[in-house]
C-alpha cells in the first residue's frame, strides 16, 4: 500500500489557492460552498419572525416569514422547511402555502406546496398551533440569482393570528423557514 503525505491540494489551473487543506489532526477543510457530493447539503439559510400579525382576508396573504438563498450551483435542489404558529377565534382550517420568486421577479405559489391543519370547534383564543411543511423544490434559475421563499396564509374570513394567541396573551412564538441547498 502506498501513502501520500501532503497538507494542501490545489487544482492545476488554480493560482496558489489551496482547495483542500489537511491539518495535523486529520481535519479536512474545503472552501465554503465547494463540497459537491450528490445529496449533500451545500449551505443552509434561515429566516424567522417573532412579529405578531392579524389576518382576516379571503385570499392568501404574505405572513412576513421568508428567506433568501443564492445557490452555489444551478443544478441544486432547495429543501424548504417551515413552521408557522397560528391561532384563531374559531374552529377552522389553517391554510398555508409556499410561494417563490427568482431574482427580482414576482412571488408565485408553488403548485401543491401547501399545508393545512384543523383546530376544532372548541377552539379558544388562547390556543396556538404550528403548521409545517417540508418541500423539496427544483427551481429554474441562472448562476448568481437569488431564490426567495415565503409562507402565505389564507384565513377564509376568520380572524387568524400569527405568533400570538387570539386573546392577546403575552405568550408568543417564533415562526421559522429554513432553506437547504442540496447538491444533485
Amino acid at each position: 500500500m502506498s501513502t501520500i503525505k501532503t497538507t494542501n491540494i490545489t487544482h492545476g489551473s488554480n493560482s496558489g489557492t489551496n482547495n483542500i487543506i489537511l491539518d495535523d489532526t486529520g481535519k479536512v477543510s474545503i472552501a465554503a460552498k465547494k463540497l459537491h457530493c450528490p445529496g449533500g447539503i451545500i449551505q443552509v439559510v434561515q429566516g424567522k419572525t417573532t412579529a405578531s400579525a392579524t389576518f382576516t382576508g379571503t385570499d392568501f396573504e404574505d405572513t412576513g416569514l421568508e428567506a433568501t438563498i443564492t445557490p452555489a450551483y444551478t443544478t441544486s435542489d432547495i429543501l424548504v422547511c417551515y413552521r408557522i404558529y397560528i391561532s384563531s377565534n374559531t374552529g377552522s382550517w389553517r391554510k398555508t402555502r409556499l410561494a417563490r420568486k427568482i431574482a427580482s421577479g414576482s412571488f408565485s405559489a408553488i403548485t401543491d406546496a401547501h399545508a393545512m391543519q384543523f383546530a376544532g370547534s372548541d377552539q379558544t383564543t388562547s390556543q396556538m398551533h404550528g403548521v409545517d411543511l417540508d418541500w423539496l423544490d427544483d427551481p429554474s434559475f441562472s448562476a448568481g440569482e437569488t431564490v426567495t421563499y415565503r409562507v402565505e396564509l389564507n384565513s377564509d374570513s376568520s380572524t387568524f393570528y400569527v405568533n400570538r394567541t387570539g386573546s392577546g396573551d403575552n405568550d408568543f412564538s417564533t415562526s421559522t423557514i429554513t432553506l437547504y441547498e442540496i447538491a444533485k
